[in-house]
């Protein structure tokens, strides 16, 4: 029963990593970290399948945490009912229609839920006309139950409730679970909570009394203090001076509001206690209080802070539990950096476009270090924003260590000052290492920051190594030379972004500078006048990448920026272009573009497009994909242990693939390439991240044991 999941999309049922509230929520939870400004219409793809899965749990014994209650059957098959109300117009099997409103009218009477004897209805509708249809049935279902219309996708919803309805008529009953979850012991249900994140710990505390107590530590194990941004459209439109009044106003009431979440926090030791990582973000301070002078001097900025600071301080002070601090657009006085150092179990420090300004009690601290942060991240805007380097010296046992920019502020520089650097080198201990944006003088900088760690405490650690440039992109010179001071350390992950270097010498040069390397990440720049990174002609031929990719005997990922047409013209469509259009045009033949999911209706006349049919003009799309499918075969014929290669645009993946291979007896090895899905696409950003290294948790092995 687990494997009758509905193919109404890309959604293939896995076997879930954690405890699931709802079927799909491990699926549904990836596809969002994936693409954040995913919209409700596309979570559809999850929607349906777990209406139906729920619904095929209570037969199965097979059922999501939420549990198989008779209440929650008997609301699934009303609303299914309701569902098979819209979509009667559509073609299926009348029997799942028939078993439904007897299954209803029983539940509703109290009688038994088991499918009655009913008349099995056979439908022929082998020649029904989609066309047929009425739009505003189309437009119900869309609207109603928030999925899309297309014929491919209700076909396949069609055929799943065919499926699910074959089940239920077999004369088989609902079974109910005795034990519910609130049954279980406390012990238990502790450990079911340490599987959860901090949504899913809300909505399970949301349900009951029982779940609010033993929950509400959980709950506050992730604790954010927001300074929320102005929303201007709610500001007056007035003078400048109402204008400035409301502003400050709606500035002090946000501050009031951290202030009394701050000292609701402070009330209480439990909930403190219980913090683990610790989220302090402003994002309109510097922006809309500096640049709009609202208030006036630094002097009057910072006067803004002191009562936020001395509260945030006595919070830090007492978070003895707290791994992971954010900070993030916040002035910080200097004496913060030891208050935030001498945390006892902080192991993540992310410190984003921060002034941190001189105080008189930093001048008489001593200095401390935290052995327990392991990982780093600074990030910086402005001049002011490189104070955070002070943290640098006070961090021995780095692990992992980013260091970036926001784009828009390209061209400031990033990297510490020349006396910390010669005080402090986190290239002794430091695994991975990200630096995006670095502008073109720094990367020499950064070359021999790394070679003066490794003429003074030996080979280097360095398993995962990312550099983007800025708009002058790297240079040949500064990739040769960043390989040989990067050259014996057991690097697995190497990614450059901006290469004005991209020919096949290179890759080998790599290969034979790094052996171990598993994944090779590299973005190409057609000239010196393109400033950003985007899908670019790569100068050789493919056969002559293969080549260079066969020089890596572990290489298991492949990604790279190589140009992907995949919005194509049909060779009908450019024998007509080339004709000039003639009279006896085609709307059909004429719009139908690869990738398109639905013909429009066109006028070559007329700037205008109207959808009149769904129809697809090519029903398997990586049929239009044949020409990079066997250019991705040709580097898993050449690098045997090649597993995926990625095709990136503007650091986002354009298309992924898989690469399996099978060994039969007589034929030697076959390899099989795929689009890949989302259960096993790649994960760009544990592999290429854009801002910085997944976190580690433990400390770095001996210097004698080999990394892995």
């Amino acid at each position: 029963m687990r494997c009758l999941i509905f193919e109404l999309n890309t959604v293939e049922r896995i076997e879930p990593t954690w405890p699931e509230l709802k079927a799909y929520q491990n699926e549904e939870r990836e596809y969002v970290a994936r693409y954040p400004s995913v919209n409700d219409w596309a979570l559809s793809q999850f929607r349906l399948p777990r209406f139906l899965q729920t619904i095929m749990g209570f037969y199965a014994r097979n059922v999501d945490l939420t549990g198989r209650h008779k209440p929650r059957f008997q609301s699934l098959m009303r609303r299914w009912k309701d569902f098979l109300d819209d979509i009667a117009v559509f073609p299926r099997d009348e029997r799942s229609y028939a078993h439904v409103l007897a299954v209803v009218e029983r539940a509703n009477s109290g009688q038994s839920l088991g499918p009655p004897a009913i008349q099995q209805i056979d439908v022929v509708q082998d020649d029904f006309r989609w066309d047929e249809i009425p739009s505003d049935d189309y437009y119900v279902l869309e609207r109603r139950w928030r999925i899309p219309t297309q014929r491919e996708y209700l076909s396949k919803l069609c055929a799943a409730m065919d499926q699910l309805s074959d089940t239920l008529n077999r004369g088989h009953q609902p079974i109910f679970q005795e034990l519910c979850l609130q049954d279980l012991p406390a012990e238990l249900l502790f450990c079911i909570l340490d599987f959860l994140d901090h949504t899913s710990a809300r909505h399970l505390g949301a349900t009951s009394r029982l779940f609010r107590n033993l929950s509400i530590s959980y709950i506050n194990r992730h604790r954010t203090f927001y300074l929320e941004a102005l929303d201007w459209t709610k500001i007056a439109d007035s003078s400048l001076q109402e204008c400035r009044a409301a502003t400050i106003a709606t500035l002090n009431a946000s501050k009031e509001r951290v202030l009394e979440q701050m000292r609701f926090i402070l009330g209480e030791p439990g909930l403190i206690k219980s913090m683990e990582s610790l989220f302090v973000r402003g994002d309109y301070i510097k922006d809309e209080i500096g640049d709009e002078d609202i208030f006036g001097s630094r002097a009057n900025r910072r006067a803004f802070y002191l009562p936020l600071l001395k509260d945030l301080n006595a919070v830090l002070l007492k978070a003895a539990n707290v791994k992971t601090l954010k900070i993030n657009n916040w002035d910080l006085p200097e004496h913060y950096i030891n208050t935030i150092l001498s945390m006892p179990a902080l192991q993540t420090l992310d410190v984003e476009y921060c002034p941190i300004f001189r105080t008189v009690q930093a001048q008489t601290m001593p200095r401390i270090l935290s052995p327990t942060i392991l990982n780093a991240r600074i990030a910086c805007e402005s001049a002011e924003d490189r104070h955070a380097w002070r943290f640098l010296p006070c961090l021995p046992n780095l692990r992992v260590f980013s260091v970036t920019c926001r784009p828009e502020s390209e061209g400031i520089s990033i990297l510490p000052p020349a006396q910390v650097r010669t005080t402090a080198n986190p290239f002794k201990t430091i695994e991975r290492f990200l630096a995006s944006h670095l502008i073109a003088s720094e990367v020499d900088d950064l070359i021999s920051w790394i070679q003066h760690a490794r003429m003074t405490y030996g080979r280097l650690k360095l398993t995962h190594f990312k550099l983007v440039a800025d708009v002058m992109g790297l240079m040949e010179e500064q990739i040769v030379t960043l390989l040989d001071v990067l050259a014996g350390s057991p690097l697995q992950s190497f990614c450059l972004d901006g290469v004005h270097l991209a020919s096949p010498e290179l890759i080998i040069r790599i290969a034979t500078t790094f052996p171990r390397l598993a994944l090779l990440s590299i973005q190409y720049r057609q000239s010196h006048r393109q400033q950003y990174t985007t899908c670019a002609y790569w100068p050789a031929s493919s056969s002559a990448y293969a080549e260079s990719l066969s020089r890596f005997p572990q290489l298991k990922h492949f990604i790279w920026n190589q140009r992907y047409d995949a919005l194509d013209y049909p060779y009908d469509t450019l024998e007509r272009m080339e004709a000039g259009w003639s009279d006896d045009f085609d709307n059909r033949t004429a719009t139908k573009f690869h990738g398109l999911g639905a013909a429009t209706s066109f006028s070559p006349y007329e700037d205008t497009y109207e959808l009149d049919e769904l129809e697809m003009d090519d029903p398997e799309p990586e049929s239009s994909y044949d020409d990079w499918i066997s250019v991705v075969k040709l580097f898993a014929v050449r690098c045997r242990s090649l597993k995926t290669v990625t095709f990136l645009s503007d650091a986002e993946p354009v298309a992924e693939y898989t690469i399996k291979r099978q060994v039969g007896v007589g034929i030697g090895e076959s390899v099989h390439v795929a689009m890949a899905t989302e259960t096993d696409a790649l994960d760009i950003t544990e592999l290429d991240p854009e801002s910085s290294w997944p976190t580690l948790h433990t400390p770095a092995p001996p210097d004698h044991v080999e990394l892995e």
